[in-house]
């Protein structure tokens, strides 16, 4: 079984040689990557924060958390220690378990954000953001096609939209003297 890393490489360079980057949507290259994720409980990933007005760097590890969350699942049903232990360390994710999670994220994601909050990603040494979703009142609008040059108006419904914002975190900022 391949780990994170591989697989993110794989994803990565799969459009290498093409004109263009790919960057359209893969259900399939997700639900690789979250298996491959979900089995690599080494993976670590870096958080960035002002401490004392210092940068600091803590490193986490969400998928050796998130086994020891089901640890505690399977103690809770009255496996033991040593037992619970094993299970976890031995079990490897099958693709299609990986795939569950893609609903579970994005629904959660969305319906906290339908919740008018904004759902910031993990800040890293050069990226803060975060998303929230946007309330569009229906309009009506001129459109002009761009290949046939057609003319006409277009009416849009009431509707949702997702608006990201990200700046550049403050540690990457310096005021310059004009």
């Amino acid at each position: 079984m391949k780990t994170f890393k591989e697989v993110f490489d794989e994803i990565k360079n799969s459009s290498s040689g093409a004109s263009r980057q790919v960057k359209s949507f893969s259900r399939a290259d997700f639900d690789k990557l979250m298996t491959a994720y979900l089995n690599t409980p080494e993976y670590s990933a870096e958080t960035a924060k002002i401490r004392e007005g210092n940068l600091v760097v803590d490193e986490i590890y969400p998928v050796k958390a998130f086994r020891s969350m089901l640890k505690e699942i399977l103690k809770s049903f009255g496996i033991d220690e040593q037992e619970a232990s094993n299970i976890i360390e031995k079990y490897k994710f099958k693709e299609s378990q990986g795939k569950t999670f893609y609903d579970l994220f994005t629904e959660v994601m969305y319906q906290y954000m339908s919740a008018g909050k904004k759902f910031d990603l993990i800040t890293k040494k050069d990226f803060k953001g975060g998303m929230l979703i946007e309330d569009v009142k229906g309009s009506v609008s001129d459109y002009k096609a761009p290949r046939s040059g057609e003319v006409g108006k277009v009416k849009k419904e009431d509707h949702r939209k997702l608006k990201a914002k990200s700046k550049v975190p403050k540690w990457l900022k310096d005021k310059l003297n004009a």
